[in-house]
């Protein structure tokens, strides 16, 4: 960014800097002594002091926790300027001079301190865990499916900026004893399946059928409430829900689109399977 006499100059314009906090507001002016100097040197040096800080923090974080709750390592940097994060990364990009929440956290899965720019994702999934807000009430607001909302909290777990309960569907550790040959993970679900035979009428005659009986449609408010009913089941055990669809020819439902999950409202994934 300098040549190197500007470097020398540089570097003792800094040298009263008695610690790290006071060096991003001895930055905030070298744009005007040294015009070849980036004018987001003052931004980029707050977001890597944050960084450095989160890395050397001795405190871990909790090894479980009882509800979601937001990562305790997190701070939300103000920056003038847009992708600050990418530059100090492998993909690099231009700073512009464009407002823009950053995000950094302590990744609980490997310590390693990480910095994102905040979407408007990330700030929903933020706002709702800090103030207790429920998803349904979340959706009912902002007009959406309640699974929009869910997949948004879940994929701020995902990141690590957000901490969630372990899954409570795990198997008994008398009948399945944990040993070095089983892996921890082979102990619990993350995902609980729904396996849904929704209708009886079918378009097609397979030769390995072997229920050919009649029955009447599943009403739409049953099947709704079936979905309602999954919702509070995931939700209760900590895991991700999704359905498969089953029948006779699931298509062939009347109400199949209104009881599928994603315009139901729902956070269940749909798949669709024939008769097994």
């Amino acid at each position: 960014m300098l040549a190197d006499p500007q470097w020398q100059e540089f570097i003792a314009l800094l040298s009263p800097a008695g610690n790290l906090a006071e060096l991003s507001g001895l930055l905030a002016g070298p744009a005007a002594t040294f015009p070849e100097a980036p004018a987001y040197l003052a931004d980029l040096a707050r977001l890597e002091l944050a960084l450095y800080r989160t890395g050397q923090e001795g405190s871990s974080l909790p090894a479980e926790v009882e509800q979601r709750t937001i990562n305790p390592s997190l701070q939300l940097l103000h920056s003038s300027w847009s992708v600050l994060p990418a530059l100090l990364g492998e993909d690099g990009g231009e700073p512009g001079p464009h407002p823009e929440m950053i995000l950094v956290w302590r990744d609980p899965a490997t310590g390693t301190p990480r910095a994102q720019a905040a979407a408007q994702e990330d700030l929903l999934a933020l706002k709702l865990v800090a103030e207790g807000i429920e998803p349904r009430q979340a959706a009912a607001l902002g007009e959406l499916p309640v699974g929009a909302v869910l997949a948004a909290l879940e994929r701020a777990t995902d990141k690590g900026i957000l901490l969630a309960p372990p899954s409570r569907i795990r198997r008994e550790a008398e009948s399945f004893p944990l040993t070095a040959a089983v892996e921890p993970r082979f102990l619990s679900a993350g995902v609980f399946t729904l396996q849904w035979h929704i209708t009886q009428v079918c378009d097609l005659h397979c030769k390995h059928c072997y229920d050919r009986s009649d029955r009447a449609p599943l009403p739409l408010a049953r099947g709704l409430a079936v979905l309602d009913d999954l919702l509070a089941f995931c939700q209760s055990r900590h895991v991700r829900g999704q359905v498969s669809f089953s029948g006779g020819n699931p298509l062939l439902y009347p109400h199949f689109l209104r009881a599928s999950p994603a315009p139901a409202g729902h956070p269940e994934t749909g798949l669709l399977s024939g008769k097994p």
